[in-house]
């Protein structure tokens, strides 16, 4: 199986397949391939959801446990520490939020979308819908309009704290 995206305009697709060539990692998604007829961007299918439903419990879908909760919190900080040290330009997540963390067969986590934020940024693109990213925003990333690692470290630390804070039955 695998999971498809569709791109909305033929520069931003050409953008997305630039920058997620870039990488290979454990902790992001795999990227496969393209379908450039379509525009779809064909990545690994990842089939326990991501970290939001899991730990709600949507859809039925078991608890993750304390163990599954420390080893994705590792896995996340690992996936921004090989994208924070990038060379000779560190990539920055930039939307780094529960439904962005997919967890595959094995209980592994890994990143998805990864980049794709920097690209609404950029000026004639489609702007992302902001108000429903306001609470997994940079303080800083919202004054100055600027993203940098830091502001992944912010999120991920708001993300840690989700992922501990919520209550195993």
């Amino acid at each position: 199986m695998v999971a498809i995206k569709l791109s909305s305009t033929k520069s931003l697709f050409q953008q997305e397949v630039s920058i997620l060539r870039q990488w290979r990692h454990p902790n992001i998604i795999t990227f496969i391939g393209v379908c450039s007829e379509t525009s779809a961007l064909v990545f690994e299918w990842l089939p326990n959801g991501n970290i939001e439903d899991r730990i709600v419990c949507s859809n039925g879908s078991p608890p993750l446990s304390w163990h599954n909760r420390t080893q994705i919190i590792g896995e996340i900080c690992c996936a921004l520490l090989f994208l924070h040290s990038n060379k000779p330009t560190a990539l920055v997540h930039g939307d780094l939020r529960p439904c962005n963390i997919l967890i595959d067969a094995n209980c592994r986590s890994k990143l998805c979308n990864v980049g794709m934020f920097n690209l609404f940024l950029q000026p004639g693109t489609c702007q992302p819908n902001l108000v429903e990213r306001l609470p997994f925003m940079d303080p800083e990333f919202i004054t100055t309009g600027e993203l940098t690692t830091l502001s992944d470290v912010f999120l991920s630390k708001w993300l840690i704290t989700l992922c501990i804070e919520i209550r195993i039955d």
